[in-house]
């Protein structure tokens, strides 16, 4: 007949909690909101065909441990008379997911010997402490198993001093507690370091939030994690919900700094409650999870950008301290890929500012370019002229009569002054762009100088010129120096009779 196993715990009556395999169990933190703080459990498994010695150990064994075990932990024993049982116990407990934590096996057993029953617990349980009990006359084998790394300590059959026996399980599984958190740490340092690898190759926000948002859920143990940024730090593609948890919120940009600079990580009852909140604002803020909340702040060149948030599973591991240890540096990971990012993303904005100021200034050169040449073009024009006329003076000789001899001197006189007023012009409107503006006194008529100037137009030669120049009735007066503006208008009518 199968004989049920005895199992001895402190918490009698609760059903064990299936243990996570990350994170590591820690000291378990006192949980904001209120109500009893969860335990975590350790199993031992004790296998030895006499009864009355595994009677011996239920009595003493499991009330010691328990009693100077550490705060949140928890040992239950299980005590078995048959090794082919204690492996099929094991390989349930194993499926369930508990921690077992230490294998006590007699050597001396009918079925199995101790040292092959712990040679075939090693691919089932390879990280369980594991202690052999043997008689002295036992001891050979039991340094051969040694040896052979199938366990950690033998103790003798039968038990002279409880407390000595005691202590050296209380030991064995402290060690067991500190090479589980040894194993997690380095696992915990290789998950950093590719988590860097892959933040270092994240293209945009969008994907550095993804990454950072399943890399916590994996590393916290949660379910839900929510990245908030602010709206001034963060680009309108990195407001919008991203898949995978990351939900990053916006705030206003207008949002002053708080005075007193909020702590980096903590704990707290909800998510409202998280330092910073008030300067983020986030707009899904009516959306949050129920559960604690354990945070950490994202910074950016000495400035808050945002947070991190996890909400703690209600059937998960309880946030420790070592929670907020790893959101730590997961946040300092995602600060600087974000700051990357961000740097990035103003860069690029300013490079397209840039970029549209120079095909802006290539447009002015492109027009200036053209003004350039319309001028050499129209300096050329009004150069050509009075030099041809100048050029006449060859012609003028002694065959001439007098009539021509005074045609062509006029000629010539005309293109000289003409050509006398354009160099003089020229000089005068080179002096005028070159000289340093200064604001001018006088005021002037505008109006009624065009009226003055089409009257005078009109009178010149009125036969061939109809010249309309709508002009208001009432005053137009500017700063502008009256001699400039009667040359200019002098020229631009000028221009206008000509080109008619």
């Amino acid at each position: 007949m199968r004989r049920e196993p005895r199992r001895q715990t402190r918490s009698a009556g609760r059903r064990p909690r299936t243990m996570r395999s990350w994170p590591p169990d820690m000291t378990v933190m006192t949980p904001e909101e209120p109500g009893e703080g969860r335990i975590r459990e350790r199993c031992v498994l004790c296998v030895d065909d006499d009864h009355e010695f595994l009677k011996s150990l239920e009595f003493f064994l499991p009330e010691q441990i328990n009693r100077s075990a550490d705060r949140g932990l928890s040992y239950r024993f299980v005590f078995l008379s048959d090794p082919i049982e204690g492996l099929e116990v094991l390989r349930e407990l194993v499926a369930g997911g508990e921690t077992v934590a230490m294998l006590i096996t007699d050597q001396q057993m009918p079925h199995m010997k101790g040292t092959e029953f712990l040679a075939q617990t090693r691919d089932l349980a390879p990280n369980s402490m594991r202690i052999l009990l043997t008689g002295h006359a036992g001891i050979e084998a039991a340094i051969t198993a040694i040896n052979d790394q199938l366990l950690d300590r033998y103790l003798t059959k039968p038990i002279e001093v409880e407390h000595d026996f005691t202590l050296s399980v209380r030991h064995l599984l402290e060690r067991f507690e500190m090479q589980l958190r040894l194993r997690d740490q380095d696992a915990l340092i290789g998950g950093l370091y590719d988590f860097a690898n892959t933040l270092q190759a994240a293209e945009d926000v969008d994907s550095t939030l993804r990454i950072t948002a399943d890399f916590t859920k994996s590393a916290v143990g949660c379910d839900e994690v929510q990245i908030v940024l602010r709206a001034a730090a963060a680009p309108q593609a990195a407001r919008t919900p991203a898949p995978a948890g990351a939900r990053p919120g916006d705030a206003p940009s207008s949002a002053a700094a708080p005075d007193r600079r909020p702590a980096d990580t903590g704990i707290v009852a909800r998510a409202e409650d998280c330092p910073g909140y008030s300067l983020l604002a986030p707009a899904s803020a009516g959306n949050w999870p129920a559960g604690a909340v354990a945070y950490a702040v994202l910074e950016a060149r000495g400035g808050i950008i945002g947070l991190l948030l996890a909400w703690e599973s209600p059937e998960g591991t309880p946030f420790t301290e070592d929670t907020l240890a790893r959101l730590r540096y997961i946040a300092a990971g995602a600060s600087i890929a974000l700051q990357n990012q961000l740097g990035r993303l103003q860069l690029e904005d300013i490079a397209r500012t840039r970029s549209r100021h120079l095909e802006e200034a290539r447009g002015r050169l492109g027009i200036l370019d053209q003004l350039k040449s319309d001028f050499l073009a129209f300096v050329c024009h009004e150069i050509r002229t009075p030099l041809n006329q100048m050029a006449a003076i060859d012609l003028i000789d002694g065959n001439l009569n007098e009539r021509d001899h005074e045609k062509m001197v006029g000629a010539v006189r005309s293109g000289y002054e003409r050509f006398e007023r354009f160099i003089m012009s020229s000089l005068e409107y080179f002096e005028w762009f070159s000289a340093k503006p200064e604001m001018c006194e006088e005021l002037t008529d505008l109006a009624h100088l065009v009226r003055t100037a089409a009257a005078g137009i009109e009178a010149h030669d009125e036969a061939r010129v109809d010249l309309t120049v709508p002009t208001p009735d009432f005053a137009c007066l500017v700063r502008f120096p009256r001699a400039c503006a009667e040359k200019l208008l002098a020229i631009l009518f000028d221009n206008a009779v000509k080109f008619s």
